[in-house]
């Protein structure tokens, strides 16, 4: 009888611990799904702030800001215009590059063509390009085939001071006050169909100079030969003040530049 009950005990202790160690890992397998389920939900929930842009954007809007500093920082500035035009093809208004400084981009040091590689996808603009104020020494735009001057710039201060000489029909290309610019690169640009083309206060942009012979760059192509007068200033007009800082050495085409034209060396 006393071996019964101690049988009896024995199996009643191996069943308890049995259904203890069951019931503790049947916890910690639902502990460990629990966490990793929180892990998941934490991870997702904190998505990167950074926007994606999409590999290649038929259109993207223009800006319409003219001469008003639209973000307080050069860094800001890049990034928004980044934001607004990388990978895009066609932008649907004005495209403003404005106000930004050399001394600040590390990118313009090592390339001159890196701080605005993000516009290089660009082949048309259905309103202006403005160049305004910016401390640099290139600009990029090797795929810009048309602008059409849907929307044209007017700048009523300037205007009274004889730099747009017919306010009234606007400018399509507008690149002023850029004492450190050296040349923009535009070789697919083929017309500007709408407004006049404006420089002003451009000390070295040598290749914009109407008197070499030939002219380096082809406006009578830009604008048609017989609208050359209407629709171009004379850049070597003295209240202008272009060119203090050219030579006949910093305007000449590369040789292999048949045609005679060309935007740089």
């Amino acid at each position: 009888m006393g071996a019964e009950r101690c049988r009896s005990f024995v199996s009643s202790v191996v069943i308890f611990l049995l259904s203890f160690t069951l019931l503790f890992s049947h916890i910690k397998c639902h502990s460990t799904k629990s966490e990793h389920g929180n892990r998941h939900i934490r991870q997702t929930a904190n998505p990167s702030t950074t926007p994606s842009i999409p590999e290649r954007r038929e259109f993207c809007s223009g800006t319409d800001d003219g001469k008003t500093q639209s973000a307080p920082s050069t860094a800001a500035r890049l990034q928004r215009l980044r934001v607004q035009y990388e990978n895009c093809v066609k932008v649907r208004g004005n495209l403003e590059i404005t106000f930004i400084n050399q001394g600040t981009s590390n990118e313009e040091n090592a390339d001159p063509t890196a701080t605005f590689r993000f516009l290089e996808s660009i082949e048309e603009v259905t309103g202006y390009v403005l160049i305004y104020s910016n401390n640099i020494r290139r600009i990029s735009l090797p795929k810009l085939r048309i602008v059409w001057g849907d929307t044209l710039y007017e700048d009523a201060e300037q205007s009274t001071n004889s730099t747009f000489s017919d306010p009234q029909n606007g400018a399509g290309f507008v690149v002023y006050n850029n004492p450190n610019l050296l040349y923009i690169d535009m070789p697919e640009l083929r017309s500007i169909e709408r407004g006049k083309i404006v420089a002003a206060h451009n000390n070295y942009l040598c290749y914009w100079r109407q008197l070499s012979k030939p002219p380096t760059i082809d406006f009578g192509q830009l604008v048609g030969k017989n609208n050359v007068t209407n629709r171009l200033l004379n850049f070597h007009a003295s209240h202008l003040k272009n060119f203090k800082s050219c030579t006949r050495s910093t305007s000449l085409c590369h040789p292999n530049c048949t045609s005679g034209h060309c935007w740089g060396p």
